[in-house]
């Protein structure tokens, strides 16, 4: 996993922190500000937090240009961009997982999981349902395994596009690596957009 172990100063707060809650981005050769999330691209990386306020609290100071030592231009629109590169990552990375026979969907499914101690951290759509919710915290309770990671992903039509299914409301990680990298990917891009409204699918 890119980023995996290191830490790197977020250029607004002054604060080092583990590479993966922060963004890198790189100047291209006209000036222009580029996100990197693979952090693969040459060129001095310039890292800021993972935050849309940061961003624009950076580019408002000038920090950019700063750390950079030039002048730099970035698009009006470049929060939306990243916040579009990061669901984009963050969807592959479930995919990937499922494709890797380590996600697993479906709230029974998940359930089965979690009683055999095989879980180690459970997905939930951001427009999950109470009563789905409400279950699945009730099993958690009942089987003693409420420290059990219980995150936010994307809503149940987008979860469901990225597994093949229709809608997905629930899905289970059973290896530690893959887990390490699709919470990461997913707390980056639900940190940039935030979760709002109620949720609103009860079932899947």
């Amino acid at each position: 996993m890119a980023g995996a172990g290191k830490e790197r100063k977020c250029i607004l707060s002054g604060e080092v922190m583990p590479a993966e809650r922060l963004i890198r981005f790189v100047v291209g050769p006209e000036g222009q500000l580029v996100p990197d999330l693979a952090e693969k691209l040459p060129g001095r990386g310039i890292w800021l937090e993972a935050r849309r306020e940061a961003l624009e609290k950076a580019l408002k100071k000038g920090l950019f240009s700063r750390a950079a030592r030039q002048k730099v231009e970035a698009p009006e629109d470049l929060g939306a961009q990243v916040g579009a590169l990061l669901g984009r990552r963050a969807l592959d990375s479930l995919s990937l997982a499922r494709r890797a026979g380590v996600l697993v969907a479906g709230q029974e499914r998940v359930f089965e999981l979690i009683v055999k101690g095989k879980a180690l951290a459970v997905i939930e759509a951001r427009d999950a349902g109470a009563d789905g919710k409400k279950r699945l915290r009730a099993r958690l309770k009942a089987l003693d395994q409420q420290d059990l990671p219980v995150v936010t992903g994307p809503d149940a039509e987008q979860f469901g596009l990225a597994l093949g299914r229709t809608n997905v409301v629930h899905a289970a990680l059973t290896d530690q690596r893959m887990k390490s990298k699709v919470l990461a990917d997913l707390a980056r891009w639900t940190t940039w957009e935030p979760v709002s409204g109620s949720g609103g699918k009860g079932s899947e």
